[in-house]
């Protein structure tokens, strides 16, 4: 079970994503955007590292989220989901539950 607020993405389709320095992944290929401190996404960073779908844009700073791609990537960045969220242009909606 999960606590605390949580939040949805909603975001126009098109055009390409900044993820950190001068890397870029195309908007519409983004599944989600998530926090890399749960152990779920602690695991499948493992598992995109092991089966090389693991791109790092992180340069060598914390990693502070992780994007999952339709194609089976997983981009990990040093900015904020907050900050990839309005990037894409997209607003972050609270969901109370």
């Amino acid at each position: 079970m999960v606590s605390g607020p949580r939040q949805v993405l909603h975001k126009p389709s098109g055009g390409i994503l900044p993820v950190g320095g001068s890397n870029f992944v195309t908007a519409d290929r983004v599944l989600g955007v998530f926090e890399p401190s749960t152990a779920a996404v602690k695991r499948l960073i493992r598992e995109a590292k092991t089966s090389n779908k693991l791109i790092d844009v992180s340069r060598h700073r914390e990693v502070r989220a992780v994007l999952i791609l339709d194609t089976g990537d997983v981009v990990t960045s040093f900015l904020t989901p907050e900050d990839l969220a309005s990037r894409l242009g997209g607003k972050l909606d609270d969901l109370n539950e």
